[in-house]
């Protein structure tokens, strides 16, 4: 199998990208990995291994590309109005930046079609609901789909045009999509075991507004055997090297931005670092194999992850680009 790997620059992200490309050519498939996964998602679970033949005869062009998950739907902490932007800003570096690349390499003639799992499926609706008329189609399982499920709740106009149940709702019947939609025919799956309610809820929700606006997609309810098969275990992990690699792309660029620790923050982490010890049983530091030398390394390591990340969200600009989306009152904007 002919494997290529794109390292580039984002200028919508402002921070280094990857995209995975498999195979020679045919018809190209964005693959929008699980949540807070990488260019490397797919290379697990067997899922290559299946559609090998697919990809060696010609038949499709899987580019999977990475996220910033851990920036936007995953950060339950961080700031909600720069979690949004910081997913429109994605969005517009799939649109802008990948497609173009793809359209660069790929000579099959072919619309890409957007593909996910999970949370996979979340952004290949996005993109897909947003523009089809650069998508070919969409196959998107197992997905959220209310943006407000992520935000507890919140919602704002930048987080509205990522929050498909949302824009398609009003999205007018005589909209020109529609016509696009139907002759694109994407499919939504979703399984009804474990695990799988807020997909299995939101799915019957597009499936009733793809059903009132005569958009023939195909939504289709596997049985209740069928769940995303994540544990607790996988989930935890997941976040925790996601919260792992998000630190270090900041600490990397600390130097470039002039940041340092200053005697203050230096005088937390100590203060920090104590009180983690004292917390925790006798002995229980030892037998996990912690030092001192390893506790300082990962205080300063998030203080300094934490300045950088204020320094560079302390002048964002939230005006964005509207193409492709309608507001409340089903009007283009």
């Amino acid at each position: 199998m002919n494997v290529e790997h794109i390292h580039h620059y984002s200028h919508h992200l402002d921070r280094e990208m990857n995209i995975r490309v498999y195979g020679h050519d045919g018809l190209p498939l964005v693959a929008f990995p699980c949540q807070n996964g990488d260019c490397y998602n797919y290379e697990g679970y067997g899922f290559l291994d299946n559609i090998a033949d697919f990809i060696e005869g010609g038949a499709i062009q899987l580019y999977v590309v990475d996220t910033v998950d851990v920036e936007s739907w995953s950060d339950v902490y961080g700031d909600k109005g720069w979690r949004a932007w910081r997913q429109e800003q994605y969005y517009h570096y799939i649109v802008e930046e990948v497609l173009p690349c793809i359209y660069s390499r790929n000579h099959s003639g072919k619309m890409p079609v957007a593909f996910g799992c999970s949370l996979g499926a979340t952004h290949a609706a996005i993109v897909f609901l947003r523009r089809p008329d650069l998508f070919g189609g969409c196959l998107a399982l197992s997905g959220a789909y209310d943006a407000k499920y992520f935000f507890d709740g919140w919602m704002n106009d930048v987080l509205y045009r990522n929050s498909p149940v949302h824009f398609m709702e009003n999205l007018p019947t005589d909209h020109w999509y529609v016509g696009l939609y139907n002759q694109r025919k994407p499919i939504f799956c979703v399984g009804q075991g474990p695990w799988e309610d807020e997909g299995r809820r939101t799915t019957a929700i597009l499936r009733d507004i793809f059903q009132a606006k005569g958009i023939g997609a195909w939504c289709d309810f596997w049985g209740y055997d069928v769940g995303n098969g994540t544990t607790i275990e996988d989930t935890t992990r997941e976040g925790i090297m996601a919260r792992i690699l998000q630190t270090r792309n900041l600490d990397s660029k600390a130097e470039e931005y002039g940041i340092s620790l200053s005697e203050d923050d230096e005088a937390k982490i100590e203060e920090a670092m104590a009180q983690y010890k004292e917390n925790l049983q006798e002995g229980a530091f030892e037998k996990m194999g912690g030092t001192d030398e390893l506790l300082s390394k990962v205080y300063h390591d998030n203080a300094l992850a934490n300045r950088v990340y204020e320094y560079m969200v302390a002048d964002i600009d939230t005006d964005v680009d509207r193409a492709g989306c309608v507001d409340s009152q089903g009007r283009e904007i």
